[in-house]
C-alpha cells in the first residue's frame, strides 16, 4: 500500500497489521514507527512512499492462522480500551511489563511510544502484544550505595570487556548478559538516580562510540519519556529502565565515557534549529 496525498495514517497502520512483528533472523519490523515519524515531521508523501517501497519487501506477511490468532488478541485489547479507556489499560500493562523495558532490544517500548503518539488504538494493541510476546522479566533490583550510575557503567564495561559472546542479534547478547553469573554484580540500582543523569549518561555513551546497540538505548529512553505519564511509580520505572540499559551497555564492550563537566562545555555553541536539521535530512 502506498500513501496517497489524502491517505490517513490510520489507513496505513491498518495495512501494516498484516505483517509479522519480526522478519528474517528475528529483526524488528520498523515500518509503523518510521511512517509515524515521517508523518510527524510532515514529510512529503513521495518520501514516505519511497521508504515503504524499499522496506516492505523484506517483511513477513502473516498466514491465515497467524492473522486469525492476532486478530483475536487485538479485539480483546480494543474491547478493554473501549470499556476502561486507553490510559487506564496502558498504566496497567506498563506496570506488568516494566520489569524489562529492554524487551526485543527496546523495540517493543519504542513501538508502543510511537503508537501512543499516533493515537492509534490498533497500533497500541499491536505494540503491547509484541511486548508480551518478547517479555522476560529481569531480576528484581535492590537499591544500593555501592556505586553511582557512572561507577556502575564503568564497572559493567570492565566486567564484560573480555567476555566472548555467542553469535546472535542484540537481544541475544542482552539475554546472555542477564543470564551470566556476574550480572548480579552490576544490576543493583544506585541510591541516587535521576532522569537528567540517565539522559546525560546515555547520550554520552552513544556520542563517543556511535555504537548501534547504544543507539537503541537513546531511542529507548526517548520512548520511555513519552510513556512516563502512564507509569504509576516513575522512580521505580526509571530504575527498571536503567537496569535494562546496563544489560545492553554491557554487551557493547565499549569503554565507559564519563560525563563532561559543565565548565568544559561550549555554552556559546550555536546549533541549527530543528526545522533546519529536518530540512537537511529530507532534502
Amino acid at each position: 500500500m502506498f500513501l496517497k496525498s489524502d491517505s490517513s495514517l490510520k489507513d496505513f497502520l491498518n495495512y501494516n497489521a498484516k505483517f509479522a512483528f519480526e522478519y528474517g533472523d528475528r529483526l524488528t519490523n520498523h515500518l509503523p514507527m518510521t511512517v509515524i515519524a515521517y508523518k510527524q515531521l510532515n514529510a512529503k508523501t513521495e518520501i514516505i512512499n519511497n521508504f515503504i517501497q524499499h522496506y516492505t519487501p523484506r517483511l513477513t506477511t502473516l498466514n491465515h492462522s497467524q492473522q486469525h490468532l492476532l486478530d483475536a488478541r487485538i479485539e480483546s485489547y480494543l474491547s478493554r480500551f473501549s470499556e476502561n479507556g486507553v490510559g487506564a489499560v496502558l498504566k496497567e500493562k506498563l506496570e506488568e511489563l516494566s520489569a524489562n523495558f529492554g524487551s526485543a532490544a527496546f523495540h517493543a517500548l519504542i513501538r508502543l511510544s510511537y503508537a501512543v503518539q499516533a493515537d492509534s488504538h490498533l497500533e497500541i494493541a499491536l505494540a503491547l502484544i509484541y511486548w508480551e510476546n518478547q517479555y522476560t522479566p529481569l531480576p528484581k533490583f535492590e537499591i544500593s550505595d555501592l556505586y553511582s550510575a557512572e561507577e556502575q557503567l564503568n564497572f559493567a564495561a570492565k566486567l564484560f570487556n573480555d567476555h566472548h559472546f555467542q553469535p546472535g542479534i542484540i537481544d541475544d547478547r542482552i539475554n546472555e548478559v542477564v543470564r551470566h553469573s556476574n550480572f548480579h554484580l552490576i544490576s543493583l540500582s544506585p541510591s541516587s538516580l535521576t532522569l537528567e543523569e540517565v539522559a546525560e549518561l546515555i547520550l554520552q555513551q552513544f556520542y563517543h562510540t556511535n555504537d548501534f546497540t547504544l543507539l537503541h538505548g537513546v531511542t529507548g529512553f526517548h520512548a520511555f519519556n513519552h510513556l512516563l505519564p502512564y507509569m504509576n511509580d516513575k522512580e521505580i520505572a526509571l530504575r527498571q529502565f536503567w537496569q535494562a540499559y546496563i544489560a545492553a551497555f554491557s554487551t557493547t564492550q565499549k569503554p565507559f565515557q564519563p560525563s563532561v563537566p559543565n565548565k568544559n562545555k561550549t555554552e556559546s555553541q550555536q546549533l541549527d534549529s530543528w526545522e533546519a536539521m529536518i530540512s537537511r535530512a529530507f532534502f
